[in-house]
C-alpha cells in the first residue's frame, strides 16, 4: 500500500462538447464510480497520467487526491479512450474499489521460455490469446502472467487457461474459460511444403510401377 501511485485530480464542472477545451489546456476528463458512489466528473493533468498509466496500466491502484478534499479515493484505471488517429488519451475511466474484497481485472499474458519445438525447427507458438481476466485483491493483481513454454516439444500441443500456475491470492475469474488455447504450436509451412511434396512424389511412383506392371 504504501508504493501506491497517487493522483491529484479536480471536480470537473465542464461536460459533453466543452471539455475540448480542456484538452486544449493540457488536461483529460474523467469520471469516477463505484458501487454506493454518485459518479464524480473529474479533470486531471495529460502528462502526470500518462506518465502513471505507463507504470500501472489497469492492474495497480491509484489513490485519487480530489483537490479540496480530503480523503483520497483508491481507485482502478477502469477504461482509457484514445483518439483513433494519433492515439492521444481523451478519457479515463476510475472504478472505485473497496481493498479488502477481490475484483475481477483483465490483466496482459506473456510467454516465457524457449520451446524445445522452435528450437528444432519443427513448428511455431503462436500466442493465441493477449489477455486474461483473473480474480484478486486490488493490491494483488499482478501486472502481467507469465506462462511458460519450455514443454512444448511438439505440433499441436497447445496450453490452456487451466494450465498457468498463476500468483498466490490470484485466480482466474469466470470471464475466462479454463478450456481457452493461450499457446499452441503449428507446423513451419515449409514442413508442411515437404510433406506435400513427398506424398506426390509417393503418389507418382505408385503410377509409374502399375504401370509397369501392366
Amino acid at each position: 500500500m504504501a508504493d501506491m501511485e497517487s493522483l491529484e485530480v479536480t471536480r470537473r464542472s465542464v461536460l459533453g462538447k466543452k471539455v475540448k477545451r480542456l484538452r486544449a489546456q493540457g488536461m483529460i476528463p474523467g469520471i469516477i464510480y463505484g458501487k454506493g458512489l454518485e459518479p464524480i466528473p473529474i479533470q486531471l493533468d495529460y502528462k502526470q497520467f500518462r506518465q502513471i498509466y505507463k507504470k500501472v496500466r489497469g492492474t495497480s491502484p491509484i489513490n485519487l487526491v480530489i483537490t479540496g478534499e480530503g480523503k483520497p479515493v483508491g481507485t482502478l484505471i477502469q477504461k482509457v479512450q484514445r483518439d483513433t488517429l494519433t492515439n492521444k488519451i481523451l478519457h479515463a475511466d476510475f472504478l472505485k474499489v473497496d481493498f479488502t474484497k477481490p475484483v475481477t481485472v483483465e490483466v496482459p499474458v506473456v510467454l516465457t521460455g524457449k520451446a524445445p519445438v522452435e528450437e528444432s525447427g519443427i513448428g511455431k507458438v503462436m500466442q493465441e490469446m493477449m489477455y486474461i481476466h483473473v480474480k484478486a485483491l486490488p493490491t494483488q493483481i499482478p501486472h502481467e502472467i507469465e506462462v511458460d513454454i519450455s514443454g512444448l516439444e511438439k505440433t499441436n500441443q497447445t496450453i490452456h487457461a487451466s494450465d498457468i500456475q498463476l500468483p498466490e491470492g490470484v485466480k482466474l475469474s469466470t470471464m475466462t474459460d479454463e478450456t481457452s488455447v493461450i499457446a499452441s504450436v503449428i507446423k513451419h509451412i515449409y514442413e508442411e511444403e515437404a510433406e506435400a511434396e513427398e506424398e506426390e512424389e509417393e503418389a507418382e511412383e505408385g503410377e509409374e510401377e502399375k504401370t509397369t506392371e501392366e
